[in-house]
């Protein structure tokens, strides 16, 4: 399997234009990595996802760092139907 951090080099060149704000990239990032690296974990801090792969933590950025206000995302409930309103998510 391909490494993540060389996974995202790769579909940043591919697809150079990142996502925008207010537009749910961060968390269809998320379920991308997810999808490929089913034991990823994504950490949520009201405003954007991170995902965890092993003891990496990733974005669209590539590295990236948990800090203590991201929470697991199973502790916001269900991210099926997901909005992206005013950079806060509204879980359904």
């Amino acid at each position: 399997m391909i490494d993540p951090l060389e996974f995202i080099t790769r579909l940043r060149e591919i697809y150079p234009e990142r996502y925008e704000v207010d537009s749910n990239g961060c968390l269809k990032f998320h379920l991308l990595l997810k999808a490929m690296y089913p034991n990823a974990t994504g950490w949520y801090d009201g405003e954007h996802i991170i995902t965890q792969i092993g003891s990496e933590i990733f974005d669209i950025d590539g590295f990236a760092e948990r800090m203590s206000n991201y929470l697991p995302m199973e502790q916001y409930g269900s991210w099926d139907g997901f909005t992206h309103t005013h950079r806060q998510m509204e879980i359904h």
